[in-house]
């Protein structure tokens, strides 16, 4: 999974403090008498030593140290875009790490007779780095997940309150903050291409007047996408592919057959007031296309190409299954599928993203300089066929297939990169669309 970690700069300050915090005097253990009157010794424990020892202390009815596991799984769940979770997580290690103060004066150790009695006496200033280490977490999920509630509320306030200077400040807000049809234009002003009359690349739901709180590009708007994206602050979706389930993204027949699933997905977006936009055409437009220049990258290939052809490569000498191994490792594919013999040497290769069709893959094919196609996908009855009549044939052919959505990923996690060199004012990050098959046991 990738994470611009980038997105998160209050996840490091919770690092930097919770490892700053292991490096500080953070408790005071008083060592007294029975009597608790006269104090023999003061020994200070660093937090490093209480990380590693404070889980003992449960044995005594002390359970602060547990917050730590908590902090852990809170910032994994972060990781996983699941903040909502991440914020119930985080909150309870905080609440734990609370009962810290309940500590001070518990006899820890007794010894020697009952005459020594060993008790936490102080919390140092290490204690309260790691205090506010765990206290940013559910902090920053709290802000992340209002981020689209906030601007609203504000000016409803304002308006409740009739106070002008306050609206005022809530309007300057507002006015840093790019529509999303103000998004668009910019993309089209920076695509570097003609803009056609006659394409996809238009909006799929929501209104483009909304203000954007922040900006996901994706391969598909899929439904876990979609909700991956609310859960971080993002409003805008820019999808390379449907979001309905069709080239065009029509609905009517669906909307006829009353499809659960179409309205679902229509609700969840209307709720979180979402707005999905496609690039498509104008990505591929570019020049050079912007889909391919992130797939090479992905698979390491920019040493090895074409200077004429960005879809050719000669690659030192490998067998077609090292040569699968590999791209499916690089790209995190769970489901590549290979027709050819596995000990075949192949060194020329042509790649094929998404689904170009049948034409476009056998005239690749029927090339001398080609002889493996790593392709994104294609009808199993045309270039599947005819990859695996020509390998039957004793033809120095193979094709690799990623799957549509593997094929064209890192595509669009370049667009994000892009999109960040004009639009400054919100967050913009890529959101991978998960494969959606699994291969059985």
């Amino acid at each position: 999974m990738n994470t611009d970690w980038k997105s998160y700069p209050w996840l490091r300050i919770s690092l930097v403090l919770y490892a700053i915090a292991c490096c500080c005097p953070a408790l005071e253990l008083t060592t007294t008498t029975r009597e608790h009157l006269t104090p023999v010794t003061h020994d200070n424990m660093w937090g490093v030593q209480l990380l590693m020892r404070g889980f003992m202390g449960i044995f005594f009815g002390i359970v602060a140290w547990f917050a730590n596991p908590l902090w852990v799984v809170a910032l994994l769940l972060v990781y996983l875009k699941w903040v909502k979770t991440a914020l119930a997580v985080s909150a309870a290690s905080l609440v734990i790490a609370f009962t810290s103060f309940l500590a001070i004066g518990k006899d820890l150790a007794v010894w020697e007779s009952d005459i020594y009695h060993q008790h936490p006496s102080a919390l140092l200033p290490g204690f309260y780095l790691w205090m506010a280490s765990l206290a940013v977490v559910p902090l920053a999920c709290w802000l992340r997940i209002t981020s689209m509630r906030n601007l609203s509320i504000t000016l409803l306030l304002c308006a409740a309150l009739h106070t002008p200077a306050t609206a005022q400040n809530a309007n300057a807000v507002q006015a840093t903050r790019p529509t999303a049809a103000q998004v668009i234009e910019r993309i089209q002003k920076n695509a570097g291409v003609a803009w056609r009359s006659q394409t996809v690349d238009t909006f799929k739901a929501g209104d483009p007047d909304t203000p954007v709180t922040g900006i996901a590009t994706t391969m598909m708007a899929t439904y876990d996408v979609l909700r991956r994206a609310a859960a971080a602050g993002d409003n805008l979706i820019i999808t390379h592919e449907p979001t309905f389930y069709g080239h065009k993204d029509e609905t009517a027949a669906l909307a006829t057959e009353n499809d659960a699933v179409l309205a679902a997905k229509q609700a969840f977006i209307e709720e979180h007031h979402l707005v999905v936009w496609r690039f498509h055409d104008h990505w591929h437009a570019r020049r050079p296309d912007g889909i391919q220049t992130g797939m090479i990258r992905a698979l390491g290939w920019e040493k090895f190409k074409n200077a004429n052809d960005d879809r050719l490569f000669v690659i030192p000498e490998t067998t077609l299954d090292s040569l699968a191994s590999n791209i499916k490792e690089r790209l995190g594919i769970r489901t590549l599928r290979v027709v050819g013999d596995p000990a075949l040497r192949v060194t020329k290769l042509a790649v094929n993203l998404g689904y170009p069709g049948f034409p476009g893959e056998r005239h690749m094919l029927q090339r001398d300089d080609i002889e493996a196609l790593v392709m994104g996908e294609g009808l199993e009855w045309e270039t599947i066929e005819y990859g695996a009549d020509a390998a039957a044939e004793g033809k120095h052919k193979a094709l690799v297939i990623l799957g549509h959505i593997p094929s064209e990923q890192a595509g669009m996690e370049d667009c994000a990169v892009w999109l960040r060199g004009f639009v400054t004012e919100v967050k913009v990050e890529f959101i991978a669309t998960a494969e959606p098959f699994w291969p059985a046991k």
